[in-house]
Protein backbone atom coordinates (compact mmCIF):
# COMPACT_ATOMS: atom_id res chain seq x y z
CA UNK A 1 0.00 0.00 0.00
CA UNK A 2 1.40 3.39 -0.90
CA UNK A 3 1.56 6.30 1.51
CA UNK A 4 -1.18 8.14 -0.43
CA UNK A 5 -3.46 5.11 -0.02
CA UNK A 6 -2.79 5.06 3.73
CA UNK A 7 -3.50 8.80 4.00
CA UNK A 8 -6.73 8.45 1.99
CA UNK A 9 -7.85 5.54 4.11
CA UNK A 10 -7.23 7.51 7.33
CA UNK A 11 -9.25 10.46 5.98
CA UNK A 12 -12.20 8.30 4.92
CA UNK A 13 -12.21 6.39 8.24
CA UNK A 14 -11.56 2.96 6.78
CA UNK A 15 -8.55 0.78 6.99
CA UNK A 16 -7.39 -1.44 4.27
CA UNK A 17 -5.94 -3.86 6.79
CA UNK A 18 -9.38 -5.14 7.82
CA UNK A 19 -9.20 -3.92 11.43
CA UNK A 20 -12.54 -1.96 11.30
CA UNK A 21 -15.59 -2.35 13.52
CA UNK A 22 -17.19 -5.11 11.48
CA UNK A 23 -14.03 -7.08 11.16
CA UNK A 24 -13.49 -6.92 14.94
CA UNK A 25 -16.93 -8.46 15.51
CA UNK A 26 -16.10 -11.22 13.06
CA UNK A 27 -13.12 -12.18 15.21
CA UNK A 28 -14.94 -11.61 18.49
CA UNK A 29 -15.42 -14.36 21.00
CA UNK A 30 -18.88 -15.97 20.57
CA UNK A 31 -19.77 -15.52 24.24
CA UNK A 32 -19.03 -11.78 24.00
CA UNK A 33 -21.12 -11.50 20.84
CA UNK A 34 -24.01 -13.36 22.52
CA UNK A 35 -23.76 -11.11 25.59
CA UNK A 36 -23.75 -8.01 23.38
CA UNK A 37 -26.88 -9.27 21.59
CA UNK A 38 -28.60 -9.94 24.92
CA UNK A 39 -27.74 -6.45 26.17
CA UNK A 40 -29.05 -4.88 22.97
CA UNK A 41 -32.26 -6.97 23.23
CA UNK A 42 -32.66 -5.93 26.87
CA UNK A 43 -32.23 -2.26 25.94
CA UNK A 44 -34.81 -2.64 23.19
CA UNK A 45 -37.20 -4.42 25.59
CA UNK A 46 -36.70 -1.67 28.17
CA UNK A 47 -37.57 1.03 25.60
CA UNK A 48 -40.69 -0.91 24.61
CA UNK A 49 -41.64 -1.36 28.28
CA UNK A 50 -41.23 2.38 28.87
CA UNK A 51 -43.51 3.09 25.92
CA UNK A 52 -46.07 0.53 27.16
CA UNK A 53 -45.96 2.06 30.64
CA UNK A 54 -46.56 5.51 29.20
CA UNK A 55 -49.50 4.20 27.17
CA UNK A 56 -50.92 2.46 30.25
CA UNK A 57 -50.66 5.65 32.30
CA UNK A 58 -52.41 7.59 29.55
CA UNK A 59 -55.13 4.95 29.38
CA UNK A 60 -55.64 5.05 33.15
CA UNK A 61 -55.81 8.85 33.11
CA UNK A 62 -58.37 8.75 30.29
CA UNK A 63 -60.47 6.15 32.14
CA UNK A 64 -60.45 8.21 35.34
CA UNK A 65 -61.44 11.34 33.44
CA UNK A 66 -64.29 9.43 31.78
CA UNK A 67 -65.56 8.15 35.14
CA UNK A 68 -65.34 11.66 36.60
CA UNK A 69 -67.39 13.04 33.69
CA UNK A 70 -69.97 10.27 34.20
CA UNK A 71 -70.19 11.08 37.92
CA UNK A 72 -70.72 14.77 37.20
CA UNK A 73 -73.32 13.95 34.56
CA UNK A 74 -75.15 11.58 36.93
CA UNK A 75 -75.04 14.21 39.67
CA UNK A 76 -76.54 16.81 37.32
CA UNK A 77 -79.24 14.35 36.24
CA UNK A 78 -80.01 13.54 39.88
CA UNK A 79 -80.38 17.25 40.68
CA UNK A 80 -82.70 17.67 37.70
CA UNK A 81 -84.74 14.63 38.74
CA UNK A 82 -85.00 15.92 42.31
CA UNK A 83 -86.16 19.30 41.03
CA UNK A 84 -88.71 17.60 38.77
CA UNK A 85 -89.90 15.45 41.68
CA UNK A 86 -90.39 18.56 43.82
CA UNK A 87 -92.32 20.29 41.08
CA UNK A 88 -94.52 17.23 40.57
CA UNK A 89 -95.18 17.07 44.31
CA UNK A 90 -96.20 20.74 44.34
CA UNK A 91 -98.56 20.15 41.42
CA UNK A 92 -100.00 17.13 43.23
CA UNK A 93 -100.71 19.28 46.26
CA UNK A 94 -102.46 21.82 44.05
CA UNK A 95 -104.47 19.12 42.26
CA UNK A 96 -105.61 17.31 45.42
CA UNK A 97 -108.45 19.69 46.30
CA UNK A 98 -109.75 19.75 42.72
CA UNK A 99 -113.16 18.12 42.32
CA UNK A 100 -113.90 18.00 46.05
CA UNK A 101 -116.75 20.46 45.70
CA UNK A 102 -118.54 18.06 43.42
CA UNK A 103 -117.01 14.83 44.59
CA UNK A 104 -119.35 14.31 47.55
CA UNK A 105 -122.37 15.32 45.49
CA UNK A 106 -121.43 12.97 42.65
CA UNK A 107 -120.76 10.09 45.01
CA UNK A 108 -124.06 10.51 46.82
CA UNK A 109 -125.95 10.87 43.55
CA UNK A 110 -124.46 7.60 42.23
CA UNK A 111 -125.23 5.80 45.47
CA UNK A 112 -128.83 6.97 45.38
CA UNK A 113 -129.18 6.02 41.72
CA UNK A 114 -127.76 2.55 42.37
CA UNK A 115 -130.24 1.97 45.18
CA UNK A 116 -133.12 3.11 43.02
CA UNK A 117 -131.96 0.86 40.19
CA UNK A 118 -132.19 -2.14 42.40
CA UNK A 119 -135.69 -1.31 43.66
CA UNK A 120 -137.37 0.20 40.60
CA UNK A 121 -137.81 -0.44 36.93
CA UNK A 122 -135.43 0.26 34.02
CA UNK A 123 -136.21 4.01 33.85
CA UNK A 124 -133.47 4.78 36.31
CA UNK A 125 -130.89 2.91 34.29
CA UNK A 126 -131.49 5.24 31.37
CA UNK A 127 -131.16 8.32 33.55
CA UNK A 128 -127.83 7.26 34.98
CA UNK A 129 -126.43 6.21 31.67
Amino acid sequence: MSSSDVEASHRSGTRSSGGGLLSRRNHEDPSIAAARERVMAAERAEREADMALQQARTSVRDARDHVKRLELEAEAEAKAAKLKQGQAKDLGKRARPLGRKFGDYQASKCAIANKKQDTTDSRWRMVIA
